[in-house]
């Protein structure tokens, strides 16, 4: 089908398209994809994905200002896959709504593709995620899918999973660098999860300690030091129910403390004749 990476200015979507090609390339050879520059407003962006394209050895296809975006789609209909680097656009351009509808009513099906800076703040990211999101809605599409950019220049990864977790995106893959194909990984949500919380350096833009959050860091700490305990308990019962023999009879029976005592007596016998002698008798 035809992809379409949207997104703001300089997030990296002629070289993510060069990326996805590349890979496709790979996969299948050169024949059956073709690169498409929508980007008639910044100047070298048709020049700079021709380049792409005769590297990878496929089709590119520049839209000219005001031309119809499904003349140039008919053109490509044999292509089993068109990638569609756009307009960079703020999310406060007027023109975004446009931008979609164009992409939205050129008579093909175009899946959406939202590139989001690693980068950026927090509050950046909102902001793009939810006007994309809304220009889709107006346009009558729907924007469900994201790539995320420049990871390897982002300090802590905790924002951008945020957003995309509460905007329910869909994550696809991971740019962390200018080679192609090379810089593009599958996102893998264990790795994700590392990355994010990998200790770092306290952050200068976070309020310093005040007495009031002393009862809240206090608080963490000990959540903290509970969560070690609890795994190091973990570790020792795994260990003495692999060693110890009987050892899971000794659980059962444990259970049965929270029972009132006018049925523990009963309830023991019951395990004990259901059990084994031998662990019977370790039980005893």
């Amino acid at each position: 089908g035809v992809l379409a990476l949207i997104g703001p200015t300089g997030v990296g979507k002629t070289t993510t398209a060069a990326k996805l090609a590349a890979r496709y390339v790979m996969r299948h050879g050169s024949g059956q994809v073709a690169l498409l520059s929508t980007d008639s407003y910044r100047i070298g962006a048709h020049e700079q994905l021709r380049i792409y394209g005769r590297l990878l050895g496929v089709e590119v296809q520049a839209l000219p200002a005001e031309a119809a975006l499904d003349a140039v789609l008919a053109q490509l209909a044999d292509k089993r896959l068109v990638i569609s680097a756009t307009i960079g656009m703020s999310p406060r351009d007027q023109r975004l709504i446009g931008q979609i509808a164009q992409l939205g009513g050129a008579g093909h099906a175009v899946r959406l593709m939202l590139l989001l800076n690693a980068a950026s703040h927090g509050d950046t990211l909102e902001e793009v995620v939810s006007t994309y999101q809304r220009a889709a809605c107006a346009a009558g599409s729907r924007l469900d899918d994201c790539i995320v950019t420049k990871s390897d220049e982002a300090a802590r990864l905790g924002p951008v999973l945020d957003i995309l977790i509460r905007h329910n995106l869909r994550l696809h893959y991971l740019s962390c660098g200018q080679q192609v194909p090379e810089d593009l990984h599958p996102a893998e949500a264990v790795a994700l999860v590392r990355q994010a919380l990998a200790a770092s350096q306290d952050s200068p833009f976070v309020a310093p300690t005040t007495p009031a959050a002393a009862p809240a860091q206090r608080l963490e700490a000990l959540s903290r030091g509970l969560l070690g305990h609890g795994r190091a308990m973990a570790a020792a019962l795994d260990g003495l129910r692999r060693e110890v023999e009987g050892f899971g009879l000794l659980e059962a029976a444990w259970q049965l403390a929270a029972l009132p005592r006018s049925l523990q007596g009963e309830r023991l016998a019951e395990l004990l004749a259901a059990c084994p002698v031998a662990d019977a008798g370790l039980l005893l």
